[in-house]
């Protein structure tokens, strides 16, 4: 067993050496700097899938800059020469640093009148190679992609003059009554910022990026000067976030300052910066698979006081490097503190016979010595049924299917861009001389789009969506072995009498699993809508069942935008003729021997809240869509940063699920729900139909309103799952006029909602960390009514909090007595892999 640990630890310290050489050069290869599983989901020899393509080489143009950009944008009135795709360097910016490049970047982005927009004013900025000198900030807008290519990233240099303004504000202050909770739609992806000519002793920054759903941040590199006080990324305005993804961060006092309702950090890399990541606001925080290579203060600090806010803390797969402390919390260890677990955590010392230090409290008192070993998982806070833990060790058994075998880390993939692939393995859905496709959000390109979508696999081409608003009234099919990718969220649209019955619900969109012999289907930046009430309409459905079915920053909205008759057609008070769609997302039951897996990643899931285009006058949103995220599959699937919002019977139902990961997910429940609402859940819909095991609020007693909610998270019948930082939140009673009065539910004692998660009796070895949730009598109800988690009883972060819920985790990992369990059995757990333990014995032994 020694001999095994160690050659898996030499394996990984080299791969690790790899990663930290490779973080050095300018330019990020996407294939290369993450772990890869075996095998290998996202790179493939082409002879694997098909003859004809794609075939990799070696191009010296990404592909992005030389396809035709001829897609529509169907709601600019104003400008008859409205052009969404820009390049930068059209405007004036300077690629050779000799100039000031401000001023042209911020025309690019603005021109256009697009101040205020937010969907019908898209703007995808091209930044060529080369090095841009910037004197002040680059103002992103709503509905912005600004992206550089991944074969040549490109330099944004801030000048010295540019002081302590970021050189990219991602903060919009023209949506919402400046609120970032409406900053949607930005990206910034394949650039390097460089903060390495301002003084060491100014408190410079790299990115502010205050915003909220929808928003990818990946495959970025920002550098500063080492020993200074600058900070790569900062949250100054707050926001919603959801992940930020594959960035390396070099220099500088701190890496990532962590300022948001919840977040999601994945794949980030830091290098001899003093602290890697501060938390001073997350009512939840998911952190996978960091490395933090010292010399370096700590890994990752939590703060307290001064207005800092930090609630539930989870840490997977992290490698902390010679640092004086893995983790470093400012707040004495107490009941109603931030909790932290740390799932997979590895910490060394730079100094022979130093001691290492996992985590360490204000005081100086070390909580933990070292990190924590294979198989088990270190919990501080609150836990059920223990009670409140100050810092326990509880077995882990990771399902072998959800983690890498080489090195026991659970798997992750970053965002494909194809830049391996040239201009001739890309085919557009605008450009087929056999199949005209519109997007103009009026002709019917269903019928079209699939013929192109059949012809491309069958040559395995890469087939690219142009921006547009694509109508379709019947299920767009993605063939198994397909890669489509979008513009800024090129949406696809369903309608008409396809998707009206309820009880015979069809796809919008159709990722097809099911044939073998073609290992990956991938789809990103798209986005998927309804033009019209559509009962009948699920708008993702995923068959995984023989392929490797990944999805990245991909988004389903229903109501609020121009392009939709919802939006108007849903602002009565009473949403019971507003039955605008049957579900999001649906991932259905697998077929014995399925050899499929499903990764998401970036998925927002949304049903409209508030309008986001038409003013003024603007209609109040009271949609009934029945069910958000309904996962049925036993094949391996990873959710990674996502989110569902305001759906009537439940955000997220795992049903007879097995093989789940899930890092970083949130909900929040529908507004007009609540206290005085003209409806209860399951209305306007019909609960209890065990086709789709909708719950049916039989424990709710007559006249109370706030038991009638929709469920933040439904489990039943699930096996093998763990889970980290799940963020349920609710706001509001009835809130159906636009007048958003009384947010926290202060006239009715805090509390909006009864319950917000429900676990049933036959749930076996379900790990569930880091959960929290908002002004809800109970955090987590159980079968008929035993054991409620309740908020009074596990007070923090945004109001009640668990650092673990071990009831249904299996026996000896929970405890207690076993009488008044929900039902779980307990079975002793076994072992993670040796991995992470391997890596830390190999730095044991050259200490």
């Amino acid at each position: 067993m020694k001999t095994l640990s160690s050659f898996l630890a030499v394996a990984l310290y080299t791969t690790h050496q790899h990663l930290i050489s490779a973080a050095s050069a300018y330019q990020l290869d996407n294939h290369h700097h993450l772990p890869v599983i075996a095998p290998s989901p996202h790179i493939i020899e082409s002879r694997q899938q098909c003859n004809g393509g794609p075939t990799e080489s070696n191009p010296t143009k990404w592909w992005r800059t030389e396809i035709a950009h001829n897609g529509t944008t169907p709601y600019v009135t104003t400008d008859s020469g409205y052009q969404y795709y820009r390049t930068v360097t059209d405007y004036g910016a300077d690629p050779s640093g000799g100039k000031d490049s401000s001023e042209a970047f911020n025309l690019a982005i603005t021109s256009g009148n697009r101040t205020g927009s937010v969907t019908t004013h898209p703007v995808y900025l091209s930044i060529p190679p080369g090095t841009y000198l910037i004197s002040s900030p680059i103002n992103l807008l709503v509905n912005t992609f600004l992206i550089g290519s991944p074969l040549s990233l490109p330099t944004l240099l801030a000048s010295p003059s540019l002081g302590i303004k970021p050189v990219i504000n991602g903060y919009d202050p023209h949506q919402g009554e400046g609120s970032p909770n409406k900053n949607f739609y930005i990206s910034l992806r394949n650039v390097v910022v460089s903060t390495t000519r301002i003084p060491s002793n100014v408190k410079a920054r790299g990115v502010d990026w205050s915003v909220s759903q929808a928003c990818s941040l990946t495959n970025v590199r920002i550098i500063m000067p080492r020993g200074s006080e600058h900070t790569g990324i900062t949250m100054d305005f707050g926001g919603s976030g959801k992940i930020i993804s594959d960035v390396t961060i070099e220099g500088g006092k701190i890496g990532v300052v962590v300022g948001s309702q919840q977040y999601t950090l994945k794949n980030l890399r830091f290098k001899e910066v003093e602290t890697g990541i501060q938390v001073r606001r997350a009512w939840v925080l998911t952190v996978i698979g960091v490395t933090v290579v010292g010399p370096c203060k700590y890994g990752l600090e939590i703060l307290s006081g001064n207005g800092t806010a930090v609630g539930a803390v989870s840490v997977i797969d992290a490698v902390v490097m010679d640092c004086e402390a893995g983790i470093n919390i400012q707040r004495g260890v107490e009941k109603g503190g931030s909790s932290v677990v740390l799932d997979g955590f590895t910490v060394s010392s730079g100094s022979a016979g130093a001691d290492v230090v996992g985590v360490k409290a204000a005081d100086g008192n070390v909580l933990l010595k070292g990190g924590v070993p294979a198989g088990q998982v270190w919990v501080l806070g609150n836990t059920t049924p223990e009670g409140y833990q100050t810092g326990k060790l509880y077995p882990l058994r990771r399902p072998a299917n959800l983690v890498d075998s080489s090195t026991g880390k659970y798997f992750t993939a970053p965002l494909p861009q194809y830049e391996k692939y040239d201009i001739s393995q890309i085919v557009s859905v605008t450009e087929d001389p056999d199949h005209k496709v519109y997007g103009d959000n009026q002709h019917d390109d269903g019928p079209a789009i699939n013929a192109i979508l059949a012809k491309a696999a069958n040559n395995c081409k890469i087939v690219f969506f142009p921006q547009g608003i694509y109508l379709t009234k019947t299920t767009i099919r993605v063939p198994a072995g397909s890669r489509i990718v979008g513009e800024v969220f090129s949406v696809i649209s369903g309608t008409g009498e396809y998707f009206a019955p309820e009880d015979s619900p069809q796809a919008v969109v159709l990722l097809d699993g099911s044939s073998r012999g073609t290992p990956i289907t991938q789809m990103s930046d798209m986005l998927i809508t309804v033009e019209d009430i559509s009962p009948g309409a699920i708008l993702l459905q995923i068959n995984g069942t023989d392929t490797q079915v990944q999805v990245w920053n991909t988004v389903m909205r229903v109501g609020g935008s121009i392009d939709t008759k919802i939006t108007n057609a849903c602002s009565a008070a009473n949403p019971e003729k507003c039955k605008a769609a049957f579900a999001l997302l649906h991932l259905p039951p697998s077929t014995a021997g399925s050899t499929g897996s499903v990764y998401l990643e970036d998925i927002w899931g949304w049903v409209a809240d508030h309008a986001l285009d038409v003013v003024p006058n603007v209609p109040a949103q009271n949609i009934a869509v029945g069910r958000g995220a309904l996962i049925e599959s036993t094949i391996p699937t990873w959710l990674v940063g996502t989110s569902f919002e305001h759906c009537v019977l439940y955000q997220y139902s795992l049903r007879n699920a097995a093989n789940i990961f899930i890092a970083g997910q949130q909900t929040e429940s529908p507004y007009w729900q609540g206290k005085g609402t003209p409806l209860r859940a399951p209305a306007p819909w019909t609960g209890g139909q065990n086709q789709w095991g909708d719950p049916d609020w039989g424990h709710c007693s007559g006249d109370d309103d706030q038991c009638y909610r929709a469920w933040g998270i439904f489990l039943t019948g699930v096996t093998d799952a763990v889970v980290h930082g799940s963020a349920m939140w609710v706001f509001f009673n009835k809130m159906d006029d636009n007048m958003w009065k009384d947010p926290q539910c202060l006239e009715t004692g805090g509390v909006c909602q009864t319950n917000m998660a429900y676990v049933d009796g036959s749930s076996e070895r379900v790990n569930w960390f880091s959960l929290s949730s908002k002004s809800s009598a109970n955090l987590v109800y159980t079968e008929g009514g035993k054991n409620l988690v309740k908020q009074s009883e596990v007070p923090g972060g945004w109001g009640a909090m668990l650092a673990a819920y071990l009831r249904s985790a299996g026996e000896g990992g929970a405890g207690g007595d076993g009488d008044d369990d929900s039902g779980g059995r307990r079975v002793t757990v076994g072992g993670l892999a040796l991995g992470i333990g391997g890596l830390f014995a190999f730095w044991m032994l050259i200490r």
